[in-house]
């Protein structure tokens, strides 16, 4: 009869593979010995370049008790599933400033790249972001690379998707009640509706020149009327400019464009000052950009 010699290593071993389930069998590579945990991704804090707008709620410059984030872990060589699991839209939840997965993720030598996007969305099934022109939702992403089971732990630094564009309607020596009528803004470099990949980090859209329609009110003697969009600009499209054409108590103004050729960069704020005179001339001011940071309190965000 032939022996079959197993060493007491071997029998161990095969014990806490045995142990192990299949989210958490890449823990007994982990060499942490009992302590599981400590093999596990921990995201800690969690930040905002800027403040979350919605234009159905108030704004808010820190993240509350239920606001959650998807959560998708990848190999970072692969660009596949991390230790052939699925780590797909997990959700992050924030309990007074305690962030928790809903699922561990267990890391080993192998780096991994994490990618981050608020707000969670149960029903996303992919890293693609869909962008609609009338969902007012400040999206916001981050990317973390390097992790491994000697780096476990990593915050978040979470930055628009978009760019946060805002027009400023001043009267100029224009004497009339400024009442805005039907007025859009028109552009190559224009993008409302398309898709956002955060794995690539681009823009989609097949819409052509983008067209903003402004929802009227009256322009004010003293101060501006003001309106702000989320935009962006779609991989390959061109910088241009905008075309503005108003109509103002009735009557249309001559079309002015911006000096500059654009294209709108994520996470920066775009503010067009414009002066409306008596002779039914517009005039469009050198744009200010900058980085998007807070909110003037001055821009009312509105339903389109």
């Amino acid at each position: 009869m032939k022996k079959i010699v197993i060493s007491l290593a071997t029998v161990a071993f095969l014990a806490a593979m045995a142990s192990c389930s299949e989210s958490e069998l890449n823990l007994c590579e982990c060499g942490h010995g009992n302590d599981k945990a400590s093999c596990y991704l921990h995201i800690t804090d969690v930040n905002k370049e800027g403040y979350v707008l919605t234009r159905t709620a108030n704004e808010k410059n820190a993240f509350a008790t239920g606001d959650a984030i998807g959560i998708w872990v990848e190999d970072a060589k692969t660009k596949g599933n991390y230790n052939g699991l699925s780590n797909d839209n997990i959700k992050l939840t924030n309990a007074n400033g305690t962030w928790t997965l809903a699922k561990n993720v267990a890391l080993t030598a192998d780096e991994a790249k994490v990618y981050a996007l608020y707000p969670y969305n149960e029903n996303m099934d992919s890293k693609v972001v869909t962008l609609n022109y009338d969902d007012a939702t400040d999206y916001l992403y981050d990317v973390k690379e390097g992790l491994s089971s000697s780096n476990t732990t990593t915050g978040l630094n979470m930055k628009h998707i978009r760019s946060l564009m805002v027009v400023k309607l001043n009267k100029g020596n224009y004497a009339g009640a400024g009442i805005l009528g039907s007025s859009t803004i028109t552009g190559a470099g224009l993008s409302l509706n398309g898709t956002y990949n955060l794995a690539d980090n681009k823009f989609s859209s097949t819409e052509g020149a983008g067209e903003i329609t402004m929802t009227g009110g009256t322009i004010p003697a003293e101060g501006a009327l003001s309106e702000q969009w989320f935009v962006f600009t779609k991989a390959g499209a061109s910088k241009g400019k905008l075309s503005f054409a108003f109509t103002i108590d009735g009557n249309t103004f001559k079309t002015a464009t911006s000096k500059e050729n654009l294209a709108f960069e994520p996470g920066k704020k775009y503010i067009f000052n414009i002066t409306i005179n008596k002779d039914y001339h517009i005039e469009v001011e050198n744009v200010e950009v900058e980085a998007w940071t807070d909110v003037n309190e001055d821009v009312i965000v509105t339903d389109k």
